[in-house]
C-alpha cells in the first residue's frame, strides 16, 4: 500500500471519527473547500481597495436540514472539529437560528450563509461576500439597522419604486446622455414616492446602507468584470421584482445598482456616501442631475414611457386581493382567539420574501422561527409581530397542548424552557406567556 492510500484512507476515517463523536454528518467538504476558495481568491484580489481591509473571515455553511456546518476555521469553544482538509465541522445548536447572516458563536463573530448555494458561481459569490459584508458594516460605519418600509406594500409605494428600477435598469443598459437621463427619471420617481410617504427617505436609506450597500458589496467584489456585474444587478432586480413584497427585499436591487451606476463613473464615491448616507444624494452628484421643481407632474409624465399605465392597472388589482388578505388576518390575529409571547432577548430567522405588513397592527411573518428566553417559537402558517418587536401573536393554542411543554396550534409550535407555562390573559380565550409560579 502506498503513501497516497494510507493518506486517502486516513482522512476517511478521520471523517468518520469526527461525525461520530461530534453527532453531525459530514457536509461535502471537498464542495465546500472550493466554495472557500472562491470567495478568498475573489476578497484577495479586491486587496482592500473597496473597503480598507480584506473582506474574508470566519465562514460558516449550515444545512437547514441536518444542522450540519462546514467552517473553514475552528471555533475557540471547541464545536467544532478538524475534517482534514482546512475544514471544520459539526452541528450547530437547536438555539442558533439557521439564515444568511452575521452572528457570534462559539466565541467567533461568524458570517453564516444557508446551504446548498447557488450553482452559478457570480450569484454564489456575490451571496457569501453579501454575508461578509454584514459581519464587518459595524466596523465600516454602516450600524445594522432593520426599518420597517411598510409604505412599499402600499399601490402606490409599489409602483413609484418599480418604476425607479425600471429607469435603473435602462440606465445600466445604456450610455452618455441617454443614461444620465434614464439616472434623472429614477430620481425623479424616487423624490416623488418620498413625496407621499413622510418616513420614506428615513426608512429607505437605512435598509438601503444595511442590505443595499452589503449586496453591492457582494458583487462589486464578487464579480471581476462590469459586464458580468451588470447582468448580475439586471436580473438582481428581476428577481427583486418577482418577489411577493418589496417592504425588506428592495434594497437587494435598489443597493447594487445605485451603486455599479456610481462606479461606473470612474469616480470614488463612497466617501461621498458616508457623508451623505444616501445612494440618490451621490448619483445625482456623481452626474451633475437636477431634478425637475414639480415632482409630481413631471413623474407622470415621464412615468408613461416606463409603463406607468399598465402597472397601475396591475397594482390596483393587487390592492384588492391584498384587502382581502388583511381581513383574514383580522380574523387570525386580532379578533381572536390568540396567544400572545412576550420578546425579550429575541433572535429571529426569516424569509424577507414573506413578509406582509398589517395596517398599525405590525408585519405577518408567514414564516419565523425565533429563540428567547422561554424557548423556541417555529411557524410555519403565520403570525403577527408588533411594530416595536415586543410581542409576537399566534392563533389560539390546540386545547389538549396548552398545560405542556410543547404547546402548538395551527401552523405554530412551541418549545418551552423548564420555568414557563402558558397562562390565560385579559381577554376570555386568550393565552399569553408567564413564568410558573414559584
Amino acid at each position: 500500500m502506498n503513501k497516497t492510500h494510507i493518506q486517502v484512507i486516513f482522512i476517511v476515517v478521520s471523517l468518520i471519527l469526527v461525525s461520530s463523536v461530534s453527532g453531525a454528518l459530514p457536509l461535502d467538504t471537498a464542495m465546500a473547500r472550493n466554495y472557500f476558495n472562491e470567495v478568498s481568491t475573489a476578497c484577495a484580489k479586491d486587496h482592500g481597495k473597496l473597503w480598507g481591509l480584506n473582506m474574508y473571515g470566519p465562514l460558516l455553511l449550515v444545512d437547514p436540514a441536518t444542522r450540519s456546518i462546514v467552517a473553514n476555521q475552528p471555533d475557540l469553544e471547541n464545536h467544532l472539529t478538524a475534517y482534514g482538509n482546512g475544514t471544520y465541522g459539526g452541528l450547530l445548536p437547536k438555539e442558533v437560528n439557521i439564515s444568511n447572516t452575521a452572528l457570534e458563536w462559539g466565541g467567533v463573530q461568524w458570517s453564516m450563509v444557508r446551504l446548498p448555494l447557488p450553482e452559478d458561481r457570480n450569484v454564489r459569490t456575490a451571496l457569501i461576500i453579501h454575508e461578509l459584508f454584514h459581519r464587518v458594516q459595524n466596523k465600516l460605519g454602516f450600524p445594522v439597522t432593520g426599518p420597517a418600509n411598510n409604505h412599499l406594500d402600499t399601490k402606490d409605494g409599489r409602483i413609484w419604486l418599480q418604476l425607479e428600477w425600471r429607469a435603473l435598469s435602462s440606465a445600466l443598459k445604456s450610455k452618455g446622455s441617454e443614461r444620465k437621463q434614464a439616472i434623472t427619471d429614477a430620481l425623479l420617481f424616487r423624490a416623488h414616492r418620498r413625496e407621499l410617504f413622510h418616513t420614506a427617505m428615513m426608512e429607505e436609506r437605512a435598509l438601503e446602507l444595511h442590505e443595499g450597500l452589503a449586496e453591492y458589496t457582494g458583487m462589486k467584489i464578487g464579480i471581476s468584470t462590469d459586464t458580468a456585474r451588470i447582468s448580475y444587478t439586471l436580473w438582481k432586480i428581476g428577481e427583486v421584482v418577482n418577489g411577493s413584497t418589496f417592504v425588506r427585499s428592495f434594497a437587494y436591487a435598489s443597493g447594487p445598482a445605485y451603486g455599479l451606476l456610481c462606479d461606473l463613473t470612474g469616480k470614488k464615491w463612497i466617501p461621498k456616501l458616508k457623508k451623505y448616507g444616501e445612494f440618490g444624494a451621490v448619483i445625482q452628484q456623481l452626474y451633475g442631475v437636477k431634478v425637475p421643481g414639480n415632482i409630481k407632474r413631471f413623474a407622470i409624465e415621464r412615468g408613461a414611457n416606463y409603463g406607468l399605465d399598465s402597472l397601475t392597472v396591475a397594482e390596483t388589482t393587487r390592492d384588492e386581493e391584498k384587502k382581502r388578505l388583511l381581513t383574514k388576518f383580522q380574523a387570525r390575529y386580532i379578533d381572536g382567539p390568540v396567544l400572545s409571547i412576550p420578546l425579550r432577548n429575541m433572535n429571529m430567522q426569516f424569509d424577507p420574501n414573506s413578509v406582509q405588513p398589517f395596517d398599525t397592527f405590525g408585519t405577518v411573518y408567514s414564516t419565523i422561527r425565533i429563540t428567547d428566553d422561554w424557548g423556541i417559537l417555529t411557524v410555519s402558517k403565520g403570525a403577527l409581530m408588533n411594530p416595536t418587536f415586543q410581542k409576537i401573536v399566534v392563533s389560539e393554542p390546540v386545547p389538549g397542548t396548552i398545560n405542556s411543554e410543547t404547546p402548538e396550534g395551527d401552523g405554530w409550535k412551541l418549545e418551552l424552557k423548564s420555568g414557563w407555562m402558558l397562562g390565560e390573559n385579559v381577554r376570555k380565550g386568550d393565552y399569553t406567556l408567564v413564568r410558573k409560579p414559584k
